[in-house]
């Protein structure tokens, strides 16, 4: 059986602990002593969610500077 709860009906401090699962992948292990009685992850995400908020220049595949590269091989 699920239970839906808004974020906004958090705590402050749990809330900020989902956000960083959600951000930084992850998961948070809620604890009872030594026993972990629950897993937070973040919930998959659907391809296309972030369409339009990413721009990907024209130029992105093309061959890196010299100096660049040379930081890579040094």
């Amino acid at each position: 059986m699920s239970h839906v709860v808004s974020l906004h009906d958090l705590p402050p401090a749990l809330r900020g602990l989902l956000n960083r699962v959600v951000r930084e992948g992850g998961e948070v292990l809620v604890t009872d002593g030594e026993r972990t009685v629950a897993r937070v992850v973040a919930a998959e995400r659907r391809p296309g969610l972030d369409a339009g908020r990413l721009r990907v220049s024209g130029d992105f595949d093309a061959p890196l500077p010299r100096d660049v590269l040379d930081g890579f091989e040094a």
